[in-house]
């Protein structure tokens, strides 16, 4: 059996979609999925983990020769990333979209055939590689560890309302402690005629917001006439799953440029969900968003107005 051996990274929805991209080749060629969960996060600046293990996932974890964990496997690794981007891509047993200038879709995925050991490393950021798998997704993307008792609460209140996910995406991340801002900060504006957008589409909607920076977001969207509420306690990455697991219970979505919160909208199961994203230049793919979610920019003039 053909092993497909994910390098996986980033913050949980990068994960996200290195797993399911990597489980759709492995479910389309009949090969083994194997995760290495380990490389991808020693020199993270971020200091980030695998968050994966949150979720109903099913993977086998990769060995040390895998991971390359051996004198020189650093090394390695990238002459094989450098040397395959060299070949036609059917013929590579080393598979990355890092090195592209532009990050797109890669038809070719589609149609490739791994070797008896192919390695990814990447993003693969477009529902393209993995929408024919979406039913497992589906069951196997729903988190497993136990929730606190504010999450559980307000999970049953987000379930009994007309709840639309607002995730306003303020900071980077911690860089090696220091806090760093979104070079790709979404405007006010997007947040603020989005929400008026789906109060006049949906009967007495509840804006659940959800920040890396709550208390900014607060004092400027409370005097919106809305019924809001900011999930404030669920904080750092070792609760992010809790705020995901929020995310999905919504049944519509105002989204930042961020992965976390594109993953709650793709596998929302509401036939008559409503998703508002920022323009297609402040993500990091040019294929990432599903041809039904609206372009905020195409349906209201935004101005120049930041948080």
């Amino acid at each position: 059996m053909a092993k497909i051996i994910a390098r996986v990274l980033g913050g949980l929805g990068n994960q996200l979609f290195i797993y399911a991209s990597a489980k759709a080749l492995a479910i389309r060629t009949g090969s083994e999925l194997v995760l290495d969960t380990r490389s991808g996060f020693l020199r993270d600046d971020y200091q980030r983990q695998f968050a994966l293990k949150h979720f109903e996932v099913h993977y086998r974890e990769a060995n040390a020769f895998e991971r390359f964990d051996f004198p020189m496997g650093r090394g390695l690794r990238h002459f094989f990333r450098l040397i395959n981007h060299r070949l036609p891509f059917t013929r590579r047993f080393y598979l990355s979209d890092l090195l592209l200038d532009n990050k797109v879709f890669i038809p070719a995925m589609l149609r490739y055939q791994p070797w008896p050991r192919t390695w990814m490393e990447g993003y693969w950021q477009s529902a393209r590689y993995f929408k024919d798998i979406r039913k497992t997704l589906l069951r196997e993307i729903t988190v497993k560890s136990p929730l606190s008792q504010e999450t559980e609460i307000l999970g049953n209140r987000i379930r009994s309302s007309n709840s639309v996910c607002v995730h306003l995406r303020m900071l980077r991340h911690f860089l090696k402690g220091v806090e760093m801002m979104n070079e790709k900060k979404t405007e006010a504006e997007h947040y603020i005629k989005s929400m008026e957008y789906i109060a006049q589409r949906v009967d007495n909607p509840l804006f659940v917001c959800f920040s890396d920076a709550p208390q900014s977001v607060k004092s400027e969207l409370s005097s919106l006439p809305f019924n809001i509420i900011f999930v404030t306690h669920n904080k750092g990455d070792e609760r992010a799953h809790e705020d995901f697991y929020l995310m999905t219970l919504c049944r519509h979505y105002i989204l930042s440029n961020s992965t976390f919160g594109w993953w709650p909208a793709w596998l929302c199961q509401h036939p008559e969900s409503i998703v508002l994203t920022p323009p297609i230049n402040q993500w990091d793919n040019s294929n990432i968003l599903p041809s039904k979610w609206i372009i905020s920019e195409n349906v209201f003039h935004t101005q120049k107005n930041t948080i």
